[in-house]
């Protein structure tokens, strides 16, 4: 099944495709739904000639689906509005040509990830951060935040 929606605020819409992986097609629909929180209220619409098979058959399918349920795997395409991943685990991910210009994180865990060729202009580290075991160009994190900690009186002065 192969949902391709469009979202506008918390409404989503686009066509649904049911076939089996030789290609043949068992039905076509128009999906509609709603976000509330983590939960997508959604209707399919099956109409005439939507199933090949018995063209005047048509019908609804409805459901909740939970696409930010930790276990899902989630794939946002470049186009369209801004993506979000709430609950999503991203275990494993490549990130690669990948712009997050006025991108927001909030309790993300980036434990054991790796960054290279990385422009951090202008990003802004704010509190409750865990800087055990990072490094920057080899050099532990929490020992040059604490060597700045020490110059930083000096510089005052």
């Amino acid at each position: 099944m192969t949902w391709t929606l469009t979202q506008t605020n918390n409404a989503v819409s686009g066509p649904v495709l049911v076939a089996q992986p030789s290609g043949l097609v068992l039905m076509n629909g128009t999906l509609t739904g709603t976000f509330s929180g983590t939960a997508l209220a959604y209707t399919i619409a099956v109409g005439p000639s939507g199933i090949p098979s018995e063209p005047s058959c048509t019908g609804q399918l409805g459901g909740t689906a939970k696409p930010f349920d930790p276990g899902r795997r989630v794939i946002a395409k470049s186009e369209g509005a801004a993506k979000a991943f709430i609950g999503t685990r991203l275990d494993n991910a490549l990130f690669k040509d990948v712009t997050l210009a006025n991108a927001s994180f909030a309790n993300v865990s980036l434990a054991g990830a790796k960054f290279d060729d990385i422009d951090f202009s202008n990003t802004v580290i704010t509190s409750n951060c865990n800087f055990n075991g990072m490094q920057i160009a080899g050099v532990g994190v929490k020992e040059l935040l604490a060597v700045y900690a020490r110059r930083r009186p000096e510089e005052q002065a």
